[in-house]
């Protein structure tokens, strides 16, 4: 496998590709020569050199672009202009070699190429007699270079990838509106054929400007794009007219796609141009429009202006690999666990009676013990060995019913052969004792193994939900995500990232992270009205506490739940201590559902209640930690059995799902759960045993739809047996509770306690707990 991979690796090694990172390079230097073709008043280029000194410190990137800057400036302009333009690039060539250690202070380019420009034009007016009209052009052109470094450093850093964001400041986007500009006006005065370069590279970069950004964005560098033309000599004052109103109307009709954006522009620019100056119309302008239109109606639909070396495409593909192999994994965990589970399963079976190889190797013992030095051993087991060994087995058998050998069962011959029949007798009990004391404890072992391969089950259960989870469809909207950014920006909210996700079940959430506000609250006060807002939801965050580190916080915002739950309890401890041997819990899981969980330890006081504490903690701990319900219970009835004492516990939960209001009732032992539906009264029973007395516990779940204003009923059997002996105690139950016009849970689950306390006369036999929640929907 080793020799594998290095021969890839040098294949790999030789072999030569044109990746994304060589195309924005090689784009990086034809800006810069068509921004070397960009003429003022026949001498100044006021755009190469910052452009140029934005590459500072950017290793082969900065030579690609002064070798096609130099060759823009020497095909425009005249040798003794271009040769102060070559005398600032020495000059920033020099500061790019010295200033390395400076590389990360992002304002010394635009100095150096202030000062490499002040420099270039003093010698070239010392050299013109010392005019000063150059003196002051040279001042000129050094304060505009110094803020066109600036301007156009934003630029590249949308270009190159640096600022991720798909939605562009305003400075970002006048700096590339710029930057375009100076770029076609550089090609102006280049042909294809008949074609004018002036004329195609405005009409394209204004389509796609309306296309993407709308009729703001599009009128803007309409007026931009016509002003820079004017100023470059390549066209009139129509010309900003022209552009800025075609851009403008081809924005307004980008909701129709590039089909409207192309009619729109090429109609509205006939039109204003037939309006403002009919000699621009001619043959070659309809050609240029014709190709314009076909390059912005062949241009893919995500294209822009960015040649950035990280592709998202990578990313996504990066994420899903990640996620096949991590699929894999627990693919490989599950498996493992399921089959040492099942290995374990086939190690014994437990024994309730003795089997033919028992009798033997306890026959051999008693034979051992008793007969070895008996006079009579020959005539027994050998002369008379059918007769010894059914008298022995009946002793065994007798032993295994009775605990004890009584002599009735004894055959009368064998009493009359053995001469040692009383200390016989004796050591065949004490050796059966023996053994059923082994028997006790190999059987508890094979149950120990039991519950262990039931764990092992359970965990393989888990890995297998963890990779269901994991290769579970989650969509993530960028679209939103950008309508998020978007929305905090114009209400002055400043985030570093949004993630938006729509889980299986068809919920938004939400994950921000942002600069600290200091506990000021804002994620309640502003974010989250914004986000409601734009998605269209109500929304809420998940968690009340700030979750700061570093002076970042993590929003987590998550729908608002359609329903709400209120809970209250009634209790009455049958001890004299006081304490009563039922628990209760109440919990609002991260995933949108409500528990309610109600536990009947075995009896009354201390013990009873540490044994219902025990079961509903490990059930909120298993819950916590995300396993699923039925899965939390049968490990806790593991516990439970594997308990040296016996411990029994009944266990009522009602999972609720707070989005759609459908609970999930599961019953184990527990007393009957009864729903109040204004003057309805439903019943959710179940039949089965309590944990901790079968190594395998039975579920039963019965799945109710509520409604607004539904009141839950928990009991337990303390509560429910003082109304009847019998089966009538559900039906008196239900003919109480019709009764009850209370709609408050307190108020309800006082009510209850109280006739209970009514119908136990002067003594309470049992702990009584009621456990009310009223269910309601918020709007």
């Amino acid at each position: 496998m080793d020799k594998l991979i290095a021969n890839v690796g040098r294949h790999i090694k030789n072999t030569i590709y044109i990746t994304k990172t060589d195309v924005g390079y090689f784009a990086m230097g034809i800006i810069g020569f068509f921004l070397g073709r960009v003429v003022l008043l026949s001498f100044l280029n006021p755009v190469a050199v910052p452009f140029l000194s934005v590459f500072m410190f950017m290793g082969a990137r900065y030579y690609l672009v002064l070798l096609f800057s130099l060759i823009g400036l020497f095909t425009k302009l005249e040798f003794p202009f271009f040769l102060k333009y070559f005398l600032c690039a020495v000059i920033i060539t020099g500061s790019n070699v010295t200033l390395k250690r400076f590389a990360s202070k992002s304002f010394i380019s635009p100095f150096v190429c202030g000062f490499s420009v002040l420099a270039s034009g003093l010698i070239f007016t010392a050299f013109y007699g010392m005019s000063l009209y150059f003196a002051l052009m040279a001042v000129l052109e050094t304060v505009l270079a110094v803020s066109l470094g600036f301007v156009l450093k934003k630029s590249v850093m949308v270009m190159d990838g640096t600022v991720k964001r798909k939605i562009l400041l305003n400075e970002e986007m006048i700096s590339i509106g710029l930057l375009l500009g100076c770029v076609i006006a550089g090609a102006a005065d280049v042909y294809i054929g008949n074609v004018s370069m002036r004329h195609v590279t405005p009409a394209i970069a204004l389509m796609i400007i309306a296309h993407k950004n709308g009729a703001a964005y599009a009128a803007v560098s309409g007026v931009l794009l016509g002003f820079i033309l004017l100023l470059t000599g390549h066209a009139d004052v129509s010309a900003i007219g022209i552009l800025s109103l075609s851009a403008f109307a081809a924005g307004l009709f980008s909701r129709f796609g590039k089909m409207g954006v192309m009619c729109a522009f090429l109609l509205c620019g006939a039109a204003v141009t037939f309006y403002l100056d009919r000699t621009l119309i001619e043959r070659n302008l309809f050609l240029a429009a014709a190709v314009a239109s076909l390059v912005f109606a062949f241009l893919p639909e995500g294209f822009d202006f960015r040649f950035d070396a990280r592709s998202a495409e990578t990313a996504e593909n990066y994420v899903s690999k990640l996620k096949k192999i991590t699929s894999q994994k627990l693919a490989g965990y599950e498996k493992s666990f399921a089959e040492l589970s099942k290995t374990l399963s086939c190690i014994g079976k437990k024994k309730i009676s003795l089997s033919k190889e028992d009798i033997t190797a306890l026959l051999d013992d008693i034979c051992e013990t008793v007969c070895s030095n008996c006079e009579n051993k020959q005539q027994c087991w050998d002369k008379y060995f059918y007769r010894t060994y059914q008298a022995a087995a009946s002793m065994l058998k007798e032993c295994e019913e009775e605990s004890k050998i009584s002599q009735k069962i004894i055959p009368s011959d064998f009493k009359a052969s053995c001469i040692k029949l009383t200390e016989f007798a004796e050591k065949t009990a004490r050796i059966f004792e023996v053994y059923k004391t082994n028997l006790m404890w190999n059987n508890r072992m094979i149950e120990s193994g039991e519950l262990v391969c039931l764990q092992l089950s359970g965990v393989s259960d888990i890995m297998r939900t963890l990779r269901d989870d994991l290769n579970s469809d989650i969509i993530f909207k960028p679209n939103l995500e950008e309508a998020i950014k978007t929305e905090l920006k114009k209400n002055k909210i400043e985030v570093e990232r949004v993630i938006v996700a729509e889980n299986k079940e068809g919920r938004y959430e939400v994950s921000i992270e942002s600069k600290s506000c200091d506990k000021r609250k804002i994620c309640l006060s502003d974010i989250v009205p914004v986000l409601s807002g734009v998605l269209g939801r109500k929304m809420k965050k998940e968690d009340e506490f700030c979750d700061v580190l570093d002076g970042r916080c993590e929003l987590r915002i998550i729908e608002e739940q359609k329903f709400r739950i209120t809970s209250a309890v009634a209790r009455l401890a049958c001890d004299k201590s006081g304490e009563s041997g039922d628990s209760y819990s109440f919990m609002n899981l991260k995933n949108g559902h409500s528990l309610l969980v109600l536990s009947d330890g075995m009896g009354c006081g201390r013990k009873a209640k540490e044994e219902s504490e025990a079961v509903v903690s490990l059930l909120e701990d298993f819950i916590e930690s995300g396993f699923d319900k039925e899965l939390a219970v049968k490990m806790i009835n593991s516990a439970l059995v594997l308990k040296v004492e016996e411990s029994f516990s009944t266990l009522d939960i009602c999972s609720l799902n707070l989005h759609s209001g459908v609970a999930d009732f599961i019953k184990i032992g527990a007393a009957s759960t009864f729903i109040l539906r204004g003057s309805e009264v439903y019943l959710v029973k179940s039949s089965s045993l309590p944990m901790g007395m079968l190594n395998t516990v039975d579920l039963e779940v019965s799945v109710k739809k509520l409604k607004d204003n539904d009141i839950i009923l928990m009991l337990t059997d303390g509560v429910l047996d003082v109304f009847a002996d019998d089966e009538l105690k559900e039906q008196n139950m239900m003919r109480f509770l019709r009764t009850v016009k209370y709609i408050n849970p307190q108020d309800i689950a006082d009510s209850v306690l109280e006739e209970a306390k009514r119908l136990s006369v002067s003594e309470v036999k049992d702990d009584m707990t009621v456990l009310a929640a009223r269910v309601w929907e918020w709007v």
